[in-house]
């Protein structure tokens, strides 16, 4: 057998029990309230952000705004949200024309409703993968020019990456025996808590006594890890440390815990790495990419992680994709599938979500008669690691 590329989405850390879902979704958005005190995320980030504001210099002063306020919207509009980002989101998955979604449509949709269905219908795309579209999308331009184009737009964006990146550290931290880091101190001490979740996945049992993607990956590539690389839309360090394949053949296409960003000079810092950076006195947020149209910056590591992908795929001899939906806001990728396929790489898709192969096909823009050396399979709870072992193999 020649080289194998894995690409890993989120669905590869389902079993993990650390993101995904309703409630993570909702934490996300900031739709599930919690009680403000000091152990909540939004006061976090009120503390936090709101302390470097104070901190910055002046020239930088005049382009954040003075502090960090994050949009509150009534249970009604929250839901009227919602409902738009879930329609258009259904629309362009399934590459069709929509009905125009005028107010007067959505708000018709909500009287329709009863409360019931309301929440099932929300809960349904939730569970989808298809609510952050038009929601992050919208107020994605502020972070051009905060004061100008909508200072609170501006918390809003930076507490939809931060909470993503704090529910799913927070549910590793709690794995561990030992006293947990709150919300307040991840942010605070990013590189300490990085170090702790590495520590905590090296030797919990719930990553490495459990069967998953990663643990088949380790034992199949166990003689010869020159053979396989991994291109993964996750964040956490899981796929490196349980499937014990070498950083320098994974690609973190979507950016990766450890990276924060600042929306001010555009840079992107590694914790790990550039220790003397002055954190205390810039605003940095998670460097991820949510569930989004639109993806953060274009910086040189995330160029990097491209390239890799890129040179991973050209020297494979077969892709195999699981977890990962190829849904229309991750056309960024698709285009990278589409083109192996054209290339004539074996490119094996295993299907979780039972769509059909045609459904993939138009997702990824190829006819029927382009697929080429393109495989599609259904997997099931009960058989995914099995099949997925079976062309590892």
């Amino acid at each position: 057998m020649g080289k194998t590329v894995v690409l890993f989405g989120a669905g590869a850390e389902v079993g993990f029990n650390i993101s995904g879902g309703d409630e993570f979704a909702r934490n996300v958005l900031g739709l599930r309230k919690e009680e403000e005190n000091e152990a909540s995320i939004d006061c976090a980030l009120k503390n936090v952000y709101d302390n470097k504001y104070k901190k910055l210099i002046n020239s930088q002063q005049e382009w954040y705004p003075s502090k960090f306020q994050i949009v509150s919207f009534t249970e009604k509009e929250l839901q009227r949200k919602l409902f738009y980002a879930c329609y258009r989101k259904k629309a362009l998955d399934e590459q069709r024309h929509s009905q125009v979604l005028t107010d007067d449509r959505i708000n018709e949709e909500l009287d329709t409703h009863s409360q019931q269905k309301r929440s099932e219908v929300i809960s349904e795309v939730i569970n989808s993968h298809t609510s952050y579209m038009g929601i992050v999308d919208g107020y994605f331009h502020t972070l051009i020019s905060p004061n100008l184009l909508g200072p609170q737009k501006f918390c809003t964006v930076m507490a939809f990456y931060t909470r993503a990146y704090l529910c799913i550290a927070k549910k590793i931290l709690e794995k561990d025996d030992s006293p947990i880091m709150s919300y307040q101190q991840i942010l605070e001490e990013p590189a300490v808590a990085l170090s702790k979740m590495k520590s905590i996945i090296k030797k919990h049992r719930d990553f490495n006594e459990k069967d998953s993607y990663y643990s088949i990956l380790k034992k199949i590539s166990s003689t010869n890890k020159d053979n396989y690389s991994i291109i993964t839309t996750n964040y956490t360090p899981c796929c490196e440390i349980v499937s014990d394949i070498n950083k320098d053949r994974i690609a973190f296409v979507h950016g990766r815990f450890g990276l924060f960003e600042s929306p001010y000079n555009l840079q992107v810092v590694d914790v790990e790495k550039d220790q003397n950076y002055p954190y205390d006195s810039n605003i940095l947020f998670p460097y991820i990419f949510i569930q989004s149209g639109i993806k953060p910056i274009v910086e040189k590591n995330q160029l990097i992680e491209y390239s890799k992908a890129l040179s991973f795929i050209a020297s494979a001899n077969r892709v195999v994709i699981v977890g990962y939906r190829i849904n229309a806001d991750d056309n960024h990728l698709n285009s990278l599938i589409r083109d192996a396929i054209i290339d004539e790489k074996e490119i094996v898709y295993l299907d979780y979500d039972n769509v059909g192969e045609d459904v993939i096909l138009k997702r990824l823009r190829l006819q029927s008669t382009e697929k080429r050396n393109f495989i599609y399979e259904h997997i099931k709870k009960e058989t995914a690691f099995d099949v997925f072992q079976r062309w590892m193999q």
